[in-house]
């Protein structure tokens, strides 16, 4: 059974429900800015999978696989989680 699902996109700007989100996630078309956008954010860290990061200043480490990203988890935790 496929059930349909009545999309109404918005008109206008929707009020914010959360002051502060968990998670973000950032999807557009190459070179558009997300990672400069992020790199102005106040105490964040981004973890470059796409060796996109050289360009700017920010608190930023790389990563290249699954392991790197657990190693920088524990990283983080180990150092009291230090990011916002």
């Amino acid at each position: 059974i496929k059930y349909s699902m009545s999309i109404q996109l918005p008109l206008a700007k929707i009020s914010p429900i959360s002051v502060s989100p968990k998670t973000l996630v950032m999807y557009s078309k190459p070179k558009v800015g997300k990672t400069l956008a992020v790199s102005m954010l106040e105490n964040a860290l981004i973890i470059d999978l796409e060796n996109g990061s050289d360009f700017i200043e920010a608190m930023k480490i790389k990563a290249s696989t699954i392991d790197d990203i657990k190693e920088i988890v524990k990283a983080i935790h180990k150092a009291g989680k230090p990011y916002k």
